[in-house]
């Protein structure tokens, strides 16, 4: 009767287990530990990545190698073993493999192979019910005599014809490691007749050479010979495809104490190639796509960054493309590739900032500050993630705090301080280590704004001004700054240049009026508030201020017109203003109460 084992975690064997391995392997005289501390290594090592999933031990060896390796599939999924695990001789008459254990690397593998012949049959009966989270040893029944005799009379002719193939197999090595570090660090040192005379004896020694073509590509490129390295980036994608083509079929992995060594110094070297070629050619591709870019040749020059990243996922290209489609306002495209990138490279800073970008371009201010956040996280030290994450703080708390929260049921506004400090601290930090944009020092500003601090909102807004001194809502942001620090003789100033600069800006108009009225020129202020609301009919916060200013009038109807409006407009933005003006809040509610007829 067959018989059925979980392998525990500790990849102990039952003693049960132990004694039935040591009768179906007699034929070897192997030592019950031996056996035990053999099939342990091979459970856990797999021939894979991972584990195997079931084992299954056949009732006594059987020669029949040559069937299990013409079977099974292309893909190391299914492995089979002698039942000494390995062989101390090399094959010959008296010598053959003895199949003992078939290794499956999953279940869908066992359901695949049922119906192939009886081995595969008797297997997966064994293991259709089993859990495939787990790991199993099995021991199935006696093949059928009929069968076996079968397939041994044909695995001498089978075993001869896969060895003879694996002896006479030679893929088509052209990678040369020293030859290529050579021309590298020609290219790096700018020695480009080096450069082209190494590759040249390369492709001499190898006519499809990968990289011989990559190198030629490379050296004719910094020579600002683009016809040229043209044609040897494409030789070199052209030579990596033939490659890839003359390769395609290694041999089954089967291998013996003959040509054993052989064959895995073959495999480890095509290996190799092959990583090594997916680079270069990916490489190729783009050097390809920056100088068509160069040449104007737009829609060739995507599709060679495309095609760089379809060799290779990892490849700079994707960053390229994306920073391309954003440059262009071409978001959605931008965002299809960035998505894709940080799905299959989710290490890539400068790609989660690539992202952060989009969506502060849509104004998904939650989803930048998380983008922006993850690009910091593998950089911290990168004066572009501080700025970047810094900018989206204080961007994402200035619009929680002024926007209206449609789908929350919130009473008062959002406490927007936290992220306002933590803008201010990532801002401090790209200055303090980079060559921050002027408009970093415009971002501090608003975060001190944010966070109380109005005397070093000034110096922030100074700086920037310096830098940037046509810039009308800079010029705007001071004044503010100044006169929330009761300075208003400073504040006149600069609000006076701001409307200079632009004599029509709603929001400069209403910092003018509202400095009138902190000085208590209420009549001038009025004027002020007026005009402002006129450019900008929907701008909430002149109608707080008109509300402010009829309170002062001892207008209160007036007010309450205009605070209900404001109300309108962005509910929560008022709430703030008259938890900040009790005076005016006092003034609506006395209004009100005497005229609850008036609805807005």
């Amino acid at each position: 009767m067959p018989t059925i084992f979980e392998i525990n975690k500790y990849w102990n064997l039952p003693e049960e287990a132990v004694n039935i391995l040591v009768a179906n392997m007699n034929p070897r005289q192997l030592a019950a530990d031996e056996i035990s501390r053999k099939f342990t290594r091979l459970m856990i090592r797999g021939g894979t990545e991972k584990p195997i999933w079931a084992s299954v031990c056949l009732d006594k060896p059987y020669r029949i190698f040559g069937h299990i390796a013409e079977s099974r599939p292309d893909r190391l999924c299914l492995a089979m073993a002698d039942f000494s695990y390995e062989l101390a001789q090399p094959l010959s008459d008296t010598n053959r493999p003895l199949a003992g254990f078939i290794h499956f690397m999953s279940k869908d593998v066992a359901k695949v192979m049922a119906g192939k012949s009886p081995l595969f049959d008797a297997a997966w009966n064994l293991l259709k019910d089993l859990d495939e989270k787990k790991q199993w040893l099995c021991f199935c029944d006696p093949l059928p005599d009929d069968w076996v005799t079968e397939m041994e009379k044909k695995d001498d002719e089978t075993l001869t014809r896969i060895i003879e193939f694996h002896k006479n197999w030679t893929p088509n090595l052209t990678y040369d490691e020293e030859a290529w570090n050579d021309i590298r660090s020609a290219l790096m040192k700018e020695n480009l007749a080096d450069a082209l005379r190494l590759s040249t004896a390369l492709s001499e020694k190898y006519p499809s050479s990968v990289h011989a073509s990559l190198g030629l590509g490379l050296a004719y490129q910094y020579m600002d010979m683009t016809d040229l390295a043209l044609v040897n980036f494409r030789k070199a994608i052209a030579f990596r495809d033939l490659a890839r083509a003359d390769n395609s079929k290694p041999p089954n992995k089967v291998y013996y104490p003959e040509m054993g060594n052989r064959m895995y110094k073959l495999m480890m070297k095509l290996a190799m190639q092959e990583i090594e070629e997916t680079f270069a050619a990916s490489w190729a591709a783009e050097n390809i796509g920056d100088i068509l870019l160069k040449l104007g040749e737009t829609d060739e020059a995507i599709a060679s960054w495309q095609q760089s990243v379809d060799i290779y996922s990892g490849a700079d290209a994707a960053t390229k493309l994306g920073r391309y489609f954003i440059d262009s306002g071409q978001y959605d495209k931008a965002k299809v590739v960035c998505v894709k990138r940080s799905i299959e490279h989710p290490l890539d800073d400068k790609n989660w900032i690539l992202l952060g970008k989009i969506f502060q371009e849509k104004r998904a201010r939650r989803e930048a500050v998380d983008a922006f956040s993850k690009g910091y996280q593998l950089n911290v030290s990168s004066a572009e993630a501080n700025y970047y994450l810094g900018m989206s703080l204080v961007h994402y708390a200035f619009s929680e705090h002024s926007e209206p929260f449609k789908d929350r049921q919130l009473k008062f506004p959002f406490d927007a301080t936290p992220l306002y400090a933590r803008g201010v601290y990532h801002l401090k930090y790209c200055i303090r280590n980079g060559t921050p944009p002027p408009y970093a020092w415009c971002l501090l500003g608003m975060g001190y704004f944010g966070t109380g601090k109005y005397p070093l909102a000034v110096n922030a807004f100074t700086e920037f001004l310096k830098q940037e001194p046509e810039a009308a809502g800079g010029w705007n942001n001071l004044a503010f700054a100044y006169s929330l620090c009761g300075d208003y003789e400073n504040a006149m100033n600069a609000s006076e240049k701001a409307l200079k600069l632009e004599p029509d800006d709603a929001n400069a108009i209403d910092t003018m009026g509202l400095i009138q009225l902190r000085k208590g020129n209420v009549r001038e202020a009025l004027d002020s508030f007026n005009k402002a609301v006129n450019l900008d009919p929907k701008n909430v916060a002149v109608y707080c201020n008109l509300a402010e200013t009829y309170t002062k009038m001892g207008e209160p109807h007036k007010a309450t017109d205009n605070y209900r409006i404001a109300k309108y407009l962005a509910p929560v933005k008022t709430w703030q203003w008259t938890i900040d003006h009790p005076g005016l809040a006092s003034a609506v509610q006395k209004d009100t109460s005497s005229n609850n007829q008036m609805m807005v």
